[in-house]
């Protein structure tokens, strides 16, 4: 009769005739190395490193040495968030453009290229026309039809 050693528990165990050797006693052992050795690998070993807080720049440890975490807290997270989606709206900041189109100056906060759907229907003509030139200068007489009748 062959015995051997739990890796985990460290119970001897006989086997009976024809069972292989395993390495654990129990399925319940096997979990709990596995669970252990995971801790090992991921987050335990690693060493905790202090983190910079991306909004504040306190410096915090974050739990269990995880390098996912970014800010210290939950209100430090929210502001950074608030004020990045503010910067990405660009809110209440007007740039000067020219449209694309007619070349006309109009003020927008969104980086619209064009003064209005009119230029913008006439430029997608004119870029998907096989015949440019003369798409282009139907356009140019509609605008002015368009200026006269202002």
């Amino acid at each position: 009769m062959k015995q051997f050693t739990c890796k985990e528990c460290g119970k001897v165990v006989t086997l009976k005739l024809g069972e292989r050797i395993r390495k654990f006693c129990s399925a319940r052992c096997q979990n709990r190395h596995q669970q252990r050795e995971y801790y090992k690998r991921h987050r335990g070993q690693r060493g905790i490193v202090p983190i910079a807080c991306k909004h504040c720049g306190k410096e915090f440890t974050p739990p269990y040495g995880d390098k996912r975490y970014k800010y210290c807290c939950k209100t430090c997270q929210l502001e950074h968030n608030r004020l990045t989606y503010q910067q990405k709206k660009n809110y209440g900041a007007t740039e000067k453009k020219f449209c694309v189109m007619c070349g006309k100056s109009f003020e927008t906060h969104t980086g619209a290229e064009f003064c209005s759907r009119f230029c913008r229907n006439w430029h997608k003509r004119y870029t998907a026309a096989k015949n440019k030139k003369l798409i282009y200068n139907r356009f140019m007489t509609e605008l002015d039809k368009r200026k006269e009748s202002q």
